[in-house]
């Protein structure tokens, strides 16, 4: 991005996250070995309040069965609202720009993005400052969503975690990899300098610790659960000149240590668009942003086994897709929508705006190639900055961009809402918000199945005032809440759940149940979730207030984690129940 964007772009997002001081005092883990969470399918260490297993010790599963998010915040429904959904209105003074965005085990919502504009000039050419991070935690459950009690603040000094990568590893602590170097900030280069720092938040303690240095330097790094509950980080700048991270890492959770896959050497996109695969592998079907280095071979599928192996994947499209986004919506298949529109002919060369299509990549396990991409309809109106969310009953919720050719043209701003439904390969129109949601604007699935849209702002194009114009949100009831009753889970008979095992579900609906859902928790920044993965259960049996399900056949399906159980009726689902899938 132009170095007038980035420079503006830190400033209010400067936000970074995590360091080594937390705002409660505890006991931090030590650097090398950040806690000890058992590996997918161990018993872990009760004893050992750093690795407990969310849901193991829980009373209850969450969230409660009447949650609402944001109940305050909506009025009466309009007349389309089965066809077109229902916004909230505008959710003020929110503590934060949310730049970065994560649903936590807990139901909590954790937001960061940057302090006040002017907060970054302190830092620059001071490489032993700390960064004040201003980090937010919001309860979706709070009938006024705007009332200060429905948030809490652990900010704390730190890392610079502006820009970095961040997933929920397996026991539900959120790592957050790479930031931004601010000591670098007044360097005359058109991109920001990464770190190789690496911090963890337990939402159980709220409290962050210091993990081992990634060999890398990142900044604007993937994370991707892998399925033995390693993570797998990729691309990101090393230097403010461009130097792009050819070096893929995969951290190990329980040793704390990390392993270079030396065997995979690839330089990619920044944020690279990563999914895990049926037969274990990784696919990186492109990259939000063009680099000056990366081409469209740095597409590729990985073996993250050992040393790693990288072989090259072609999209078939010929098209910088800059800012546009992805989402895996079934097993070996990819959406992959809108970007492009850059001013930079070196990137756009036909001075083109933003693209409407999309494509869909399929991955063949038995022969091991992914397909070129196929085209499936478009969009109404070409986007960049937009984000894709799975829901429940398997259609594509995308939100915000800009349709206008530059890096973010907020006068161009698409406010209308659009619905991809994988079954017939068609965008439908929805009900427009109400704020242009453009760069450094993010979306998320709650546990009762609405949508939190946020964020926008802090860059060069933006007003001076752009800032504080976009701490704000909206939450979007999708149509399917205003198409009959919803179905309610009783109870889970298990809120940890084994591969390939069945499991129990209470249910007055029992008999009526057309679909189960897993919906892994979202983690999203500049347009891309890096956590969210959906999975769609076997009916085993449904009688007497009983619905019997079995849980995804092996880790390649679905990786270790935590999960928003969804029951299905003619299309409506419940309110969800958080599981673990270990």
């Amino acid at each position: 991005m132009p170095r007038s964007i980035a420079l503006s772009l830190l400033t209010g997002l400067l936000l970074s996250a995590c360091g080594s001081l937390a705002p409660n005092p505890g006991t931090p883990g030590s650097p090398g070995n950040p806690g000890s969470p058992s590996k997918p399918g161990n018993p872990g260490n009760p004893s050992n309040p750093g690795s407990p297993t969310p849901g193991s010790t829980d009373p209850e599963l969450l969230p409660a069965q009447d949650y609402e998010a944001g109940k305050n915040a909506f009025g009466t429904p309009p007349g389309d609202a089965s066809s077109k959904g229902q916004w909230s209105r505008i959710i003020q003074n929110w503590p934060t720009l949310t730049i970065h965005t994560t649903l936590l085990p807990d139901g909590k919502v954790l937001t960061f993005g940057g302090n006040d504009y002017s907060d970054w000039q302190k830092y620059a050419d001071q490489p032993s400052v700390r960064y004040n991070n201003k980090i937010d935690l919001w309860d979706p459950s709070h009938p006024d969503p705007a009332s200060p009690a429905a948030h809490t603040d652990i900010s704390f000094v730190g890392d610079a975690l502006f820009c970095g990568g961040h997933t929920l590893l397996p026991d539900g602590r959120l790592l957050i990899t790479g930031g931004d170097d601010l000591s670098k900030l007044e360097e005359p280069y058109s991109y920001e300098a990464g770190i190789a720092a690496v911090n963890i938040y337990d939402y159980r303690t709220k409290t962050w610790t210091k993990g081992k240095d990634m060999k890398e330097k990142r900044w604007y790094p993937t994370n991707l659960v892998l399925p033995d509950g390693d993570v797998l980080v990729m691309g990101g700048n090393r230097e403010n000149n461009g130097d792009l991270s050819d070096l893929p890492e995969v951290f190990d959770p329980e040793s704390g240590k990390w392993r270079a896959l030396s065997g995979a050497v690839q330089k990619t996109e920044f944020y690279p668009w990563l999914f895990n695969l049926s037969d274990g592998r990784v696919i990186n079907v492109g990259g939000g942003i063009p680099s000056q280095v990366a081409s469209q071979t740095s597409t590729g599928i990985y073996d993250t086994a050992g040393a790693g192996k990288f072989t090259v994947y072609d999209r078939g499209d010929n098209r910088f897709r800059d800012y546009g986004t992805a989402v895996m919506f079934d097993t070996d298949k990819i959406l992959v929508l809108g970007g492009g529109g850059d001013a930079n002919k070196r990137f756009n060369p036909k001075v083109e705006p933003p693209t409407n299509s999309a494509l869909v990549v399929t991955y063949d396990p038995n022969t091991k190639q992914a397909s070129k991409g196929v085209p499936t309809g478009s969009m109404s109106v070409g986007r960049r900055h937009a984000v894709a969310t799975l829901l429940p009953d398997g259609t594509v919720l995308v939100t915000g961009g800009t349709s206008g050719l530059g890096f973010s043209d907020y006068k161009t701003a698409v406010l209308t809402t659009e619905l991809w439904n994988p079954s017939t390969g068609t965008f439908s129109q929805l009900a427009p918000m109400n704020v242009a949601r453009v760069y450094h604007s993010t979306a998320l699935l709650l546990p009762d199945a609405s949508v939190l849209v946020s964020g926008g702002g802090a860059y060069s194009q933006q007003p001076s005032t752009g800032y504080n114009t976009y701490k704000n949100a909206q939450i979007f009831r999708p149509p399917y809440f205003f198409k009959g009753a919803r179905p309610r889970i009783q109870s889970v008979s298990s809120a940890v759940l084994g591969y390939d095992q069945t499991f129990e579900v209470s249910t007055p609906d029992a008999g009526q149940i057309d679909k189960a859902t897993l919906i892994r928790l979202g983690s999203v920044t500049h347009a891309f979730n890096m956590n969210q993965h959906s999975s769609s259960l076997n009916l085993v049996a449904q009688a007497d207030g009983k619905l019997t399900l079995r849980s995804p056949a092996n880790a390649n399906l679905a990786p270790p984690g935590q999960y928003m159980l969804f029951i299905l009726k003619n299309g409506v689902p419940s309110v969800s129940r958080i599981v673990t899938l270990k």
